[in-house]
């Protein structure tokens, strides 16, 4: 999601002050993948409304279009192991840390479901 990093906001005072559930790597098993991307999901409108309230409603777009698409391939199935954290039980942490583990599940998710 580079969009983010194009944005203004990415270098704003929100920026720096968010702080988002954020789930690690030890979490990553195979039946929680898909409740840890939900979790994630719901995150990252937390910081399109960020985005838009700074008034790039552009950019805002731009990643909530490409978030429809990531559920549109991988959608949520509102079943969560009991196995599995609920998303405010993970450890809040800050937008960069956020990002990186986004990043690091979603190629997990490309290898384990390739398109």
């Amino acid at each position: 999601m580079q969009e983010f990093e194009k944005s203004k906001y990415s270098k704003s005072k929100y920026q720096s002050d968010l702080r988002l559930y954020t789930a690690r790597m030890d979490d990553y098993t195979g039946t929680c993948i898909q409740p840890i991307f939900d979790c994630f999901c719901e995150e990252i409108y937390v910081i399109l409304e960020e985005i838009s309230m700074s008034g790039e409603e552009d950019v805002a777009g731009i990643i909530r279009n490409q978030l429809a698409l990531m559920q549109t391939i991988l959608p949520s199935n509102n079943d969560m192991p009991d196995s599995c954290k609920k998303c405010e039980e993970y450890e809040e942490k800050s937008f960069s840390e956020f990002m990186e583990s986004f990043e690091t599940l979603a190629q997990k998710m490309n290898y384990l479901h390739p398109q």
